[in-house]
């Protein structure tokens, strides 16, 4: 539904089973997420032992 040669709502709606209508309610949503971070902004990868110490604290 969108880019280049893309179908449009009708023919997806009949393939999928979704109305033509929820399809472009979720077309517009998705242009309301916000963007994915770049990699750069991703969280540092944790240990073992610092997913351990999550998990301990917080399950008490």
């Amino acid at each position: 539904m969108t880019g280049r040669d893309t179908a449009s709502a009708r023919p997806i709606s009949q393939d999928s089973g979704l109305s033509q209508e929820t399809l472009s309610r979720r077309l517009r949503d998705a242009h309301n997420l916000p963007l994915i971070p770049s990699s750069k902004e991703l969280p540092k990868k944790r240990s073992v032992e610092d997913k351990a110490l999550v998990l301990t604290e917080t399950a008490s």
